[in-house]
């Protein structure tokens, strides 16, 4: 797997059956828009420029909880308690 140091990162990585898996793209909406594909595409294409017309089978969104500084949160809440 790979990801960058981007503000939003890419992350992407080779599935068990050989095809490319690749995320990284924020909106700050409730619901995903529905060209997501083509904001992918765009970053595919900035990393491997000969990919920039390969077929996208499948693109979907979610919910991310990133802190602000974008540094893991690790705090001993109670005693013997930790929260990451």
């Amino acid at each position: 797997a790979v990801d960058d140091s981007r503000f939003v990162v890419r992350y992407f990585r080779k599935s068990k059956d050989g095809r490319l898996l690749f995320g990284g793209r924020e909106i700050y909406a409730v619901n995903d828009p529905k060209d997501i594909h083509i904001h992918i595409r765009r970053q595919i294409a900035e990393i491997y420029p000969s990919l920039k017309d390969v077929e996208i089978t499948h693109g979907w969104g979610g919910y991310v909880g990133i802190t602000v500084p974008r540094k893991p949160f690790v705090r001993e809440v109670m005693p013997n308690v930790i929260s990451v």
